[in-house]
């Protein structure tokens, strides 16, 4: 006698795809809804300037240059100056 356990069922088969079918649309709805709370919770908190994620405005100022810095680009000493994306070379 065959086990009748081990052959293939078409109804089973039908009833597992629905089952996952309900399955997976619940699992989608619950994500969505999860998402949303989330996204809802992060907007009704203050911006991250005020909420301490970020150093205060004084350690900028402290840490900010004394003099202005150059905006001359390899500037030569000589008259002779290398060209845009070429290097200079030694001379012997």
């Amino acid at each position: 006698m065959r086990n009748p356990w081990l052959s293939r069922n078409p109804w089973m088969s039908l009833w597992m795809s629905g089952a996952n079918t309900v399955f997976h649309t619940w699992r989608a709805h619950a994500v969505n809804a999860a998402s949303r709370t989330l996204r809802a919770q992060v907007n009704a908190t203050a911006p991250a300037s005020t909420s301490g994620n970020q150093p205060p405005s004084w350690i900028f100022k402290r840490l900010a240059p004394k003099n202005d810095r150059s905006t001359v680009r390899n500037s030569a000493k000589s008259g002779i100056s290398p060209q845009s994306g070429q290097r200079r070379r030694n001379r012997r």
